[in-house]
């Protein structure tokens, strides 16, 4: 596996590369000598002695050294004796440095291992380390730190030169490498945050601490780690930029682009969930589109039969028919009127739902048409004994909509209102201009307890007296809010004790000239 593997073999290279060169420039050093003048010291001795008093003196030895100078030669000359030596050191010299070329260059590194960003992080850490050494042991062995100084300028002109080939890419970076192992996007964040921080201090600190550590190149690879630091924070940025891009396109339901980095991810997530979303919402109108063609189709099918039958008993009732007959005649038209009422409220629901009805834009009172609603019904309210309160904010309220949808919005409501409220009470039916909208409210007073929710009532067949089995088709509130929502208003139900609000909020738009 090590011999396969390029980087390891391009390393090896490049030790022996920094051994030899190192090996062959020892000898040719030791191969010349530095003559140097002769050094004169001279030491002179004098004795000195002096009497304190009567049988008592001191003796002092002063010693003085005169000051050496020593002085080297223009010129190293050669050690004849060492020529072999000489010419085995320049051949190794030579052949490190072939060897050098073979591994940067010919065995280029296609893998990034440790990085430029790295690379710079460990000479700045190295020459620190190397530098508070000395201060402290007194001193490192010379020959290995040379030979590794060598070694570590190969390797950092390998990983540049890699990364030169790969177009300076971010994904060579150690710290790049590092974040996309880090799950998170604010770890990713911390983790560049940290780099960055700790780079400033110890330039700051140990730059000024260690006298070794001035050097320029300590400061060149101190400054690069930490530009890469600022570098990522800044592409973190951009990244974090381009994801809220995303997030609104997604919104809006447009392409998505997944862009490689801290966020990419997230991103293929999103492009997920939009294509989940696009199937789920092409199946539900697909089959939205199913139902109400079957609708259409029964409902087209049922017309035909329904008018025979209705045809057929109005004959019959001409007819002499026993009692009995007569009674089962009134049940069988009263059931054809139902069944012919129900196919043309489903008839015509699909057709506005399919969008095969197009709204008509007129000029309308909204106020004069809820009174021609009321007046129609006028008969059936008198039966119930049910009173109608109005309460209108303005005597005429016009409209830009379509007059024939809204009139069976409004006798869908005052139906429903009929058939289930209390009887004796009163339906209030109120109209307010707001603003932008003209706001509708029908309400009455239940006959029955009320133990549904919006979404379950406003279903087709939905019935609020879910005990009633001969009266109303529970289209009614569904074809008040489909019609609503085609003219562009909105249409919703509420539930208040024992009393029923629907509301109707239409939009208001430039009367037609």
């Amino acid at each position: 596996m090590f011999w396969k593997n390029r980087n390891a073999i391009g390393i090896l290279i490049l030790l022996i590369a920094s051994l030899l060169w190192g090996w062959g420039r020892q000898r040719v050093y030791d191969s010349y000598q530095l003559p140097v003048e002769e050094t004169s010291v001279v030491i002179e001795e004098t004795t000195v002695t002096a009497y304190v008093g009567i049988d008592s003196y001191l003796t002092s030895t002063v010693t003085e050294i005169t000051e050496t100078t020593v002085s080297y030669a223009e010129s190293p000359t050669e050690k004849p004796e060492q020529s072999g030596m000489r010419a085995l050191g320049i051949g190794s010299c030579v052949l490190g440095v072939l060897m050098g070329i073979t591994g940067i260059f010919v065995l280029f590194q296609k893998k990034p291992v440790i990085g430029p960003d790295g690379m710079c992080a460990l000479y700045f850490l190295g020459s620190w380390g190397y530098g508070y050494g000395i201060s402290v042991l007194g001193g490192i062995p010379t020959v290995p730190g040379r030979w590794g100084a060598v070694l570590f300028f190969l390797v950092s002109l390998r990983i540049l030169w890699g990364w030169c080939l790969s177009g300076f890419s971010s994904e060579w970076c150690l710290l790049r490498r590092v974040a996309g192992k880090i799950s998170g996007e604010g770890n990713v964040l911390l983790l560049y945050l940290v780099w960055t921080i700790l780079g400033l201090v110890a330039l700051g600190v140990y730059g000024f601490t260690y006298a070794y550590a001035h050097h320029w190149i300590f400061y060149g690879a101190g400054i690069s780690a930490v530009f890469f630091g600022l570098f990522f924070l800044w592409k973190y940025a951009m990244e974090l930029q381009h994801f809220k891009s995303q997030l609104e396109n997604f919104r809006k339901e447009l392409t998505i682009e997944v862009k490689a980095g801290t966020f990419a991810q997230t991103e293929a997530q999103l492009v997920q969930i939009s294509k989940e979303h696009q199937e789920a919402l092409r199946t539900a109108i697909k089959a939205e589109r199913f139902k109400v063609d079957l609708i259409a189709n029964v409902s087209h099918d049922l017309r035909t039969p329904l008018t025979s039958i209705l045809g057929y008993s109005e004959i019959l009732e001409k007819e002499e028919l026993s009692p009995k007959g007569k009674t089962h005649l009134t049940r069988l038209r009263e059931k054809s009127v139902y069944m012919n009422e129900l196919v043309e409220s489903l008839f015509e629901l699909t057709k506005v739902e399919s969008g095969a009805i197009e709204p008509k834009k007129e000029d309308i009172d909204i106020v004069r048409l809820l009174e021609q609603t009321v007046g129609l019904l006028d008969d059936r309210l008198q039966e119930e004994n049910l009173d109608i309160r109005r309460q209108y904010d303005r005597d005429e309220a016009r409209i830009i909509s379509d007059g024939g949808m809204l009139y069976q919005v409004f006798a869908n409501l005052l139906g429903n209102a009929l058939k289930y409220a209390q009887l004796g009470t009163r339906i209030y039916l109120e109209m307010k201009e707001e603003e932008q909208s003209l706001r509708i409210r029908v309400v009455n007073t239940a006959n029955y307890e009320m133990d549904f929710s919006q979404e379950e009532i406003l279903q087709r067949f939905a019935r609020g007296d879910k005990a009633r089995s001969t009266r109303g088709s529970g289209l009614g509130l569904a074809i008040a809010q489909t019609y609503t929502t085609a003219l562009g208003g909105t249409f919703r139900v509420a539930v208040d004790g024992d009393q029923f609000s629907a509301f109707v909020t239409l939009p208001k738009t430039e009367r037609v000239l």
